[in-house]
């Protein structure tokens, strides 16, 4: 299974906030767990989800350019480290 860093959701919280969304509601939706690693697929339908629910298509879009590089990443094994502070921008 492919594991994908929580830091890849850094700014999240925030743009749903700034977008009018209800960002714990969508998250705990989405990821069962949101500490660090979380599966690929979880993320994907975590940001189809918020873009639906927020009309606006172009989440995903504006997500990253709230990040850079060491934001992003896929992962199959490797540290612990981010977590849910990373998606809430701490």
């Amino acid at each position: 299974m492919s594991l994908v860093r929580t830091e890849g959701l850094r700014g999240y919280w925030e743009l749903v906030t700034e977008l009018g969304g209800d960002a714990h509601a969508l998250l705990a939706a989405a990821l069962e767990d949101p500490e660090n690693f979380v599966p690929y697929t979880a993320v994907k339908r975590l940001l189809e989800k918020t873009a639906h629910s927020l009309d606006c298509p172009d989440f995903g879009l504006r997500l990253s350019q709230r990040q850079d590089l060491r934001d992003s990443g896929n992962r199959r094994a490797g540290n612990r480290r981010g977590g849910a502070a990373s998606i809430h921008g701490r």
